[in-house]
């Protein structure tokens, strides 16, 4: 038998089982529960954060035979029944899952009309989910308007998509919204470790914070990721120096050494680092990416906020502490912003590396901003000194 992916083998089979959605997952089980189920729904949000799994979700939720019901955990589909098993074998032929991206033609549409029209073979309610809708033309939404407005009782449409500002206005209209939001870094990690402990895999905590922060919201990828870790290490534990060399990953330890090195001014140090970044293989726009991260939490704790509280392995939380004075708030705010600045013109450039390298020279070279307030009292000079003396 094949392999079965971490993403699909650990895939939600009850609505409070959906990490980071709660906002949408109570609303729809309170609808389902009160019998005010819409007719059509449109999901939206980031890759990877459960669209599709809660459109599956609630086609199932709404065709279950024994429906569950508690107060602690709301309307829930049985997952026992036969309904149930079908739908989440993907043999149910009453949930018709359409890819929009290759079926946008308005002939595709109108085969869809046509076969709506037609009751349920087995389930009580037809649910059709249609996935990236954002890529129906403009002729295929006008000709989906109208039974999507006033479908049969039977049938209800499920749409996802990580565009909506695609989607046209009469379409919304006539849909609920859901917003899927990023999920969270600490929940991202709280979802890695019962996965984790559940196959019995040995991962390092710093391990799993790294991959919840590479996910970048996105609990699929997380889980691709570590699935991809798994493959690469076999049955040896997964250290956070095995997640940078699988992935490509670059030291935090860099950064640090980066931001000493321009509060220095050492160019010679600068392009050291950039000769050690080109042979180690790493990509600067992944490095510059990465440094205008740093440099945000370097504000952040420079600011008032605690190092505990970063999204960063635990053995380099002190360091934060003992860096936040190499340079001046304004500073720092200047190195991200030409991060940003040399990230974007990567593209476009022969050689990255000789801009990377310019960009490294240009912040060991800029002029320190100076608080005049301050630079006044080291002077001498009191605010008495301005007032006009009386002849």
């Amino acid at each position: 038998m094949s392999y079965l992916v971490m993403a699909r083998r650990w895939r939600p089979v009850k609505f409070s089982e959906v990490v980071g959605q709660e906002h949408v997952t109570r609303t729809l089980q309170r609808a389902i529960s009160r019998g005010r189920v819409a007719h059509a729904y449109l999901f939206t949000g980031p890759r990877g954060v459960g669209k599709t799994t809660t459109a599956r979700l609630l086609a199932k939720a709404i065709n279950c035979k024994n429906p569950v019901q508690s107060e602690t955990e709301g309307f829930e589909p049985c997952n026992d029944c036969d309904t149930c098993s079908d739908i989440a074998g993907g043999n149910a032929l009453d949930v018709i899952e359409i890819d929009g991206a290759s079926n946008n033609k308005v002939e595709d549409v109108r085969t869809l009309r046509e076969n709506v029209k037609y009751a349920p073979s087995s389930l009580a309610r037809k649910v059709y989910i249609i996935d990236e809708v954002h890529m129906l033309s403009n002729a295929a939404f006008n000709a989906l308007l109208k039974t999507l407005e006033e479908p049969p009782e039977h049938a209800m449409f499920i749409f996802a998509t990580t565009e909506v500002h695609k989607v046209p206005a009469t379409v919304l209209s006539r849909c609920q919204r859901f917003d899927f939001k990023r999920i969270s870094t600490k929940e991202i990690r709280g979802q890695l470790d019962r996965i984790v402990q559940g196959d019995e895999l040995a991962v390092d905590e710093d391990a799993l914070v790294t991959i919840a922060v590479k996910a970048e919201g996105a609990l699929r990828d997380a889980l691709s990721i570590l699935d991809q870790l798994v493959a690469y290490q076999g049955d040896e534990k997964i250290s956070i120096d095995v997640v940078r060399q699988a992935l490509g990953l670059i030291d935090l330890e860099m950064f640090f050494r980066l931001t000493d090195i321009a509060g220095s001014g050492d160019v010679a140090e600068a392009l050291k680092l950039s000769d050690e970044l080109n042979g180690g293989g790493f990509d600067p726009r992944e490095f510059l990416r990465g440094l205008q991260k740093h440099i945000l939490d370097l504000l952040y704790v420079k600011c008032g906020g605690k190092a505990v509280e970063l999204d960063v392995p635990d053995n380099f939380q002190d360091r934060y502490a003992s860096s936040i004075d190499a340079m001046s708030d304004e500073d720092f705010l200047r190195i991200g912003e030409w991060a940003a600045e040399a990230e974007d013109t990567l593209r476009e450039v022969l050689d990255p590396r000789v801009r990377l390298e310019l960009f490294l020279v240009r912040i060991c070279k800029m002029d320190r901003a100076v608080d005049l307030g301050a630079l006044l009292e080291r002077m001498g000079v009191t605010p008495d000194s301005f007032k006009k003396k009386k002849p």
